[in-house]
């Protein structure tokens, strides 16, 4: 009884949720123009795989974009649960061409729990 309680748990794919923020910071490194891209983001771990510099996102929310070119990042890295709350504020800077979406984890799949998407800072 206890195998088949645990097995289903012991097989499931560790780190998964992690999956994207490697992705993410690995297609930073191979196309990226700079060699060190300062990176805003929550995760330190995107800028371990990107080989660049990481900047930590304030605990609110609600000016990434004005904090992206305070610091001079190069990319602003969230989650889906980030890009819900400010979505209006990045819409509005991707029209006012402040940003690019640059890259989008998974990139076949439309916005769920574990996306994970990229943003260019326009300098």
């Amino acid at each position: 009884i206890i195998i088949s309680v645990l097995l289903p748990k012991t097989l499931k794919p560790q780190r998964s949720d992690k999956l994207g923020i490697k992705e993410v910071g690995q297609w930073i490194r191979e196309h990226s123009h700079k060699p060190s891209p300062a990176i805003l983001s929550a995760s330190v771990r995107n800028a371990y795989y990107a080989g660049g510099k990481h900047i930590a996102m304030g605990r609110e929310n609600n000016n990434v974009i004005t904090e992206a070119v305070q610091t001079n990042a190069d990319y602003i890295m969230i989650t889906y649960r980030e890009h819900r709350i400010i979505e209006k504020e990045l819409l509005q800077s991707v029209k006012d061409k402040r940003i690019a979406l640059a890259y989008k984890f998974p990139e076949k799949d439309s916005l769920n729990k574990r996306s994970i998407l990229l943003y260019k800072v326009l300098h």
